[in-house]
């Protein structure tokens, strides 16, 4: 066990000295941390890489960090991800480095009272697919929880599209179907924001006037404006009081926003007391297949060979039926065929049973609310299967590993299995900070511990 003297000496050796063992990263210029922040950073409880790593972020003079570091809690955290210096965080150490210099603990955390007199409201702006706009609003509800500030969610404008002033696409039908997912307290205070917040449009470099702040880190937006700037400025003007409306747009696709919030969330993210045509059994396995059968996408291909098998050889108990939620036509060749012939499964056919019809439709919320009903679901990588997966009620989540999709890997009922290393059956140590996998395949892996 490192004693308190030996942690306080970690956070003074200089950073030429630890960078070997972490990634490159631009230089901002380094200094003595602040002793209030090397306080943060011995307080925690973390390892030593964490503990390195936390010191060079309290030793930082990049300005983002700074005003980061003042504001402390989860602004802090949510800053120090976004920046270019943080952006690519990808393992425990450097999440908890930046819990602990920004002193966040989400157990712990009560957001500050909004600065100044001014009536103030976050706002979420939803667009793209349902799986984007979950990812929109955990995000937009989060950063309003931290600010203390009012909350709504409200669909992109034509005016707000980051190359033209167009709709992006299937932004309509999604918030469509959010709105059928979810309550409607989830939506907030709408007409607080309608009556705040500016009218501000991207294409024409409008990102900050008349009281309203957006923050937009879509590609076209932060070649615009740079994030840093964007960052600066929302630091700072909402601890002056002089912002009404801060507004975000984009992806948000980060597991390190949500890490240790999921209670939170869920606590907002309450779902419509629906009734289905066909609610999951509770022995059953529900499975959602994204691509049907094509591996060229900008998200990998999850076969039955390469995904599927090494799951379902494992899998105890048995499931008494597999289910599966698709768009694929199992009568095609490709995964869902494969399942079918396999393994026995079946397509899901719900709807959400509305009473107004004989025939009721079968829809994008009703395939959400199955999966959520779940107890044991394997999904693939899809950025809407992983929303069903958060939110829901399964015991035992089947999920990837690796990929553009975030990987939730401190969620405790969730199991990996990595299709780029060949790894399967692995959990989160919270002793190691790692995934631990029990199953490698020989002919792709060398023979040594499988871990992440």
């Amino acid at each position: 066990m490192t004693t308190r003297l030996a942690r306080a000496a970690l956070l003074l050796v200089p950073a030429a000295l630890t960078r070997s063992a972490e990634p490159a990263r631009p230089r901002h210029g380094a200094g003595t941390p602040d002793p209030s922040l090397q306080a943060r950073c011995e307080a925690a409880d973390l390892s030593e890489s964490a503990l390195r790593h936390c010191g060079r972020i309290a030793a930082s003079r990049d300005g983002v960090t700074l005003a980061a570091l003042k504001r402390g809690g989860w602004l802090c955290r949510a800053s120090l991800v976004l920046q270019s210096t943080h952006h690519k965080i990808g393992s425990s150490d450097h999440h908890d480095a930046i819990d602990g210099a920004c002193g966040f603990d989400p157990r712990t955390f009560t957001p500050r009272e909004p600065a100044g007199s001014k009536s103030f409201v976050t706002v979420a702006v939803h667009h793209n697919g349902l799986g984007n706009q979950l990812f929109q609003y955990a995000m937009g509800r989060l950063l309003a929880w931290s600010l203390g500030s009012d909350f709504a969610a409200v669909l992109v404008d034509a005016r707000e599209g980051p190359m033209n002033e167009k709709m992006p696409p299937h932004s309509a039908q999604s918030w469509d179907a959010f709105k059928e997912i979810f309550d409607k307290s989830a939506l907030g205070a709408r007409r607080h924001a309608y009556d705040t917040c500016a009218e501000l449009t991207p294409t024409k470099g409008e990102y900050l006037g008349n009281g309203t702040l957006l923050l937009a880190e879509r590609p076209a937006d932060t070649r615009r404006v740079r994030l840093a700037k964007q960052l600066e400025a929302l630091l700072l003007k909402t601890a002056d009081g002089s912002l009404g409306c801060v507004k975000t747009i984009g992806y948000f696709q980060q597991y390190a926003f949500f890490a240790g919030v999921s209670t939170l969330l869920r606590s907002w993210m309450k779902f419509k007391a629906v009734e289905l045509t066909e609610d999951p059994r509770p022995d059953d396995v529900v499975v959602h297949v994204r691509l049907c059968d094509s591996p060229l996408h900008f998200y990998k291909y999850y076969s039955y060979e390469n995904y599927f098998e090494h799951i379902f050889r494992h899998l105890e108990p048995a499931p008494a039926r597999i289910r599966v939620v698709t768009g694929c036509d199992e009568r095609k060749p490709g995964v869902v065929r494969e399942l079918v012939e396999r393994l026995g499964a079946e397509r899901v056919f719900t709807a959400i049973a509305d009473g107004t019809s004989k025939k009721p439709h079968r829809s994008v919320a009703a395939d959400f609310l199955y999966m959520t009903r779940a107890k044991r679901l394997v999904v693939t990588e899809s950025t809407y299967s992983w929303w069903a997966a958060y939110l829901g009620a399964a015991d035992e989540v089947h999920a990837p590993a690796s990929g553009v999709v975030p990987v939730p890997y401190q969620e405790p009922h969730y199991v990996f299995h990595d299709i780029n290393d060949h790894k399967f059956w692995g959990t989160y140590s919270a002793a190691e900070k790692r995934l631990v996998f029990r199953f490698a395949t020989e002919k792709d892996v060398p023979k040594r511990n499988a871990s992440r």
